[in-house]
C-alpha cells in the first residue's frame, strides 16, 4: 500500500491490494492487473443491486439511461454471468460426464444383479446339498459371496491406478488443479462393494431359504 508504480508515462500510487481470482479460463494461469481509476470514462457503468425485484430495478435504471443518453441504446449484463461463461465448457463437460457415468452406474448395477442371480442359481443345487448336510446360512452365505467379491475387488484394483492416471493427465490441463485425495477412489470403491454385498446377500437368501427338496428333485 501507498508505494509508487509507473506506467502509461505517469506516477500513480497504490491504494489497495485484492486477492487473485479467476478473471480468464481456468486453464490459464493468474495473470497480474492493474486496476486504474478513470473518473470521466464511459466505457461501463457498474451498479450494485440489493434488490429482490431484479426486473423492476432495471426498468427504473433503464428510464434514467434513456433521460440522459438520449441516442446511446440501453444494453446491460450481470457480472457474475459474464464470468461464469469462462466455465461454460467445463460445466457442459461435467453435465455429459455425469450423465454417462450414472447411466454406466445404473447399466453395470443392473448387469451385477444379473450376475449374482445367475450364479446364485447356477449353484442352488450344491447350496441344497449343503443345506442338507448342516451348512449354516452363515456359511452358504460366506461361499457365495466370497467367490462373487473378489472378481470385484480385482476389478477396483485394476481400475484404481487406471483411474488416477487418466484424472491425473486430465487435470495437468488446468493452472490450479486440486490434489487427487485417497478418498475419492476408496469411498467409490466401499460403495461398490457394499452393492456388490447386498446383491449376493439377496439373492443367496432367497436360495437357502428354498425347500432343498424342491431343488434336489430336479437331479
Amino acid at each position: 500500500i501507498d508505494r509508487k508504480i509507473y506506467f502509461w508515462g505517469d506516477t500513480f500510487s497504490v491504494i489497495g491490494v485484492v486477492k487473485n481470482y479467476r478473471q480468464e479460463s481456468p486453464k490459464s494461469p493468474y495473470d497480474a492487473l492493474i486496476f486504474r481509476y478513470f473518473p470521466h470514462a464511459s466505457g461501463y457503468y457498474s451498479i450494485q443491486l440489493n434488490t429482490p425485484n431484479i426486473k423492476e430495478s432495471i426498468a427504473r435504471i433503464e428510464q434514467h439511461w434513456e433521460t440522459a443518453f438520449r441516442n446511446k441504446p440501453f444494453e446491460y449484463f450481470f457480472l457474475d454471468e459474464y464470468y461464469n461463461e469462462q466455465y461454460k465448457s467445463e460445466l457442459r463437460f461435467g453435465s455429459i460426464f455425469g450423465l454417462f457415468a450414472g447411466l454406466a452406474i445404473f447399466v453395470a448395477c443392473l448387469g451385477l444383479f444379473g450376475l449374482a442371480s445367475y450364479i446364485t442359481q447356477l449353484r442352488s443345487k450344491e447350496v441344497s446339498v449343503r443345506k442338507v448336510l448342516g451348512a449354516s446360512l452363515a456359511n452358504l452365505w460366506y461361499l457365495l459371496t466370497l467367490d462373487f467379491l473378489k472378481w470385484v475387488l480385482l476389478a477396483i484394483l485394476l481400475a484404481i491406478p487406471i483411474n488416477w492416471l487418466v484424472l491425473n493427465k486430465w487435470l495437468e490441463n488446468y493452472a490450479n488443479r486440486i490434489d487427487l485425495s485417497w478418498w475419492l477412489f476408496v469411498i467409490p470403491a466401499m460403495i461398490l462393494i457394499a452393492i456388490a454385498t447386498s446383491t449376493v446377500s439377496f439373492y443367496t437368501l432367497k436360495t437357502a431359504n428354498q425347500n432343498p427338496s424342491n431343488t434336489l428333485k430336479e437331479e
